[in-house]
């Protein structure tokens, strides 16, 4: 009898469930069919974040038949953020309709063929490449960099070789070109580099695409930039020729620019440093990330360090989290780059004793901000010690973090923790949360009356 019963239930709540699904499934086809603009953006975040694409058809058809805007740039984001490739086909089945769209669709239609590398929207680029509106000609441009095609390149060329080109264009022609890693193009971008004529802005953008290019003339193109008075040149020579380590002895050249007055060179010598293994770095990047003024060089250099040496590297970052004699926004970069190591949480707690003991506060407040938020295991030790602390907001912060990772071993130090009312009143609400579970011995489950 009682088994039956079950079985009426679990028949009763299947149907539920099914009639549920079912007009579940009835009210989205309806928000799509007569929604408002609103509820259709709602229900695409939606399906984004459920990775749902049994919608996938109806949407195709949404966008064929609308004329309203707002829905299309939806419909187009949601197929970008979700990396919907079949989308192409309807994008491209219909060019009247495509030519009828707003800027800012189709924008977002360029973003969608640069992300999902469209070969079949060359065609389409091409046009549009062509036409009046100018940013969204030069958007073409540099999509058709991104595209990668062989055909795309001669396409370039054309245009940057056309007399009545927009001198505007040109920087785009030559960024465009550089993506492709275009080698044909390399005579045209050396030619446009040497003339007096042309400007800082437009040079920077051609020592950019030669870096990207990696043309086995390339590095000699962009030597003479390395000691340019102009620091935007000086800035972007430096990082393009980490494309060419064999060009030169580019030792010299980047102790100079980690030297250098100005923070955009030092940190394109550091980020150079970040891709190329280059011997004898290790104690000027360790210089630049204790001395450095500028916070960004600092950060470029720790990531150069691990790159050159990464046991020295390691072992320096440690020393500079566990000494905390650096400012606070240094320790930082320093502990968000070894917060996964397994030493890394050791040399907090030396660091928070010292402090504790020396009732000094510089550095315990950032860590218990930090972990009393984080879900890891091996915090034991470190609560505890930051639990010494006399600063009521650095126990609170604490407590939540006992409470998030579920810590029921430190109950009685929780249970502790009635110095303040307003402590105690949470301290008691922490160890509601850290339940001891009981284990239940097998023999007894199997013999439980429950069990038949």
């Amino acid at each position: 009898m009682k088994r039956n019963k079950i079985l009426v239930f679990f028949w009763l709540l299947c149907s539920f469930l099914s009639s549920s699904f079912a007009e579940q499934e009835k009210e989205r086809l309806e928000i799509l069919n007569y929604g408002l603009e609103g509820d259709i953006k709602v229900f695409l975040v939606a399906l984004k974040t459920e990775k749902n694409s049994e919608y996938n058809k109806e949407i195709e058809q949404l966008f064929s038949r609308t004329t309203n805007i707002n829905i299309l740039q939806a419909i187009i984001q949601y197929a970008l953020e979700t990396r919907w490739d079949d989308f192409k086909k309807i994008v491209f089945s219909n060019s009247e309709k495509l030519d009828k769209m707003s800027l800012s669709a189709k924008l977002s239609i360029i973003s969608l063929i640069g992300e999902l590398k469209w070969l079949e929207a060359e065609e389409t680029l091409n046009l549009w490449s062509d036409g009046k509106d100018k940013t969204l000609a030069l958007a073409s441009l540099r999509t058709l960099g991104r595209l990668g095609s062989p055909s795309a390149g001669n396409k370039l060329m054309e245009k940057l070789k056309d007399p009545e080109l927009d001198p505007n264009f040109r920087g785009d022609l030559f960024w465009a070109l550089g993506e492709l890693k275009y080698q044909p193009g390399f005579d045209e971008l050396k030619s446009a580099l040497d003339d007096i004529g042309t400007s800082a802005l437009l040079k920077r953008i051609i020592l950019e695409a030669l870096g990207k290019m990696k043309h086995p003339e390339g590095g000699k193109a962009i030597l003479p930039f390395l000691n340019d008075t102009n620091v935007l040149l000086r800035a972007e020579a430096v990082k393009s020729m980490a494309s060419y380590p064999l060009e030169a002895d580019l030792n010299q050249f980047y102790k100079e620019g980690l030297r250098d007055s100005e923070a955009s060179v030092r940190i394109a010598a550091a980020e150079a440093l970040i891709s190329n293994k280059i011997p004898d770095f290790v104690d000027i990047l360790e210089y630049r990330i204790r001395k450095d003024p500028d916070l960004k060089v600092r950060s470029a250099a720790m990531k150069a360090l691990l790159n050159q040496d990464e046991l020295e590297g390691k072992k320096f970052l440690i020393g500079i989290i566990q000494e905390g004699k650096v400012d606070i926004p240094t320790w930082k970069l320093a502990l968000g780059m070894a917060m996964e190591w397994p030493e890394t949480v050791s040399s907090l707690e030396v660091l928070v004793e010292k402090e504790i003991k020396n009732q000094t506060s510089g550095f315990v407040g950032e860590i218990a901000n930090i972990y009393g938020f984080r879900k890891q295991v091996g915090l034991e030790k470190l609560y505890t010690l930051l639990l010494g602390s006399k600063n009521a907001g650095i126990k609170s912060v604490v407590l939540r973090g006992i409470q998030l990772n579920s810590m029921v071993n430190m109950r009685e130090l929780v249970r502790k923790t009635t110095e303040d009312p307003v402590l105690a009143n949470q301290a008691k609400k922490v160890l509601e949360t850290l339940v001891v579970t009981p284990e239940i011995p097998l023999s007894e489950n199997i013999n439980s009356p429950e069990v038949k």
